[in-house]
């Protein structure tokens, strides 16, 4: 299945997902990076028991094998809002 919703004939076609169990948080000037492992997936590009690694920092979390997430107080030249 492919990894994002897809607008097919009107419909929207739901895409991938990914499962993720969080194992550890770390903390460090001002930043949190998170580790998780992949428990189950829809997307081959993130194997069930691959560890993925998330960096939180204010308003953005970025995942470091997909890409940037922003909520709506993010800086818009980080997230291009």
């Amino acid at each position: 299945m492919p990894p994002c919703d897809q607008v097919t004939g009107g419909v929207i076609v739901d895409g991938g997902h990914v499962t993720l169990l969080i194992t550890q948080v770390v903390t460090a000037n001002r930043k949190s990076t998170a580790t998780a492992i992949v428990l189950t997936s829809s997307d081959p590009k993130f194997r069930r028991g691959s560890e993925q690694t998330f960096v939180l920092d204010g308003d953005v979390i970025t995942w470091t094998a997909f890409g940037t997430f922003c909520d709506e107080k993010a800086k818009s030249d980080t997230c291009g809002a």
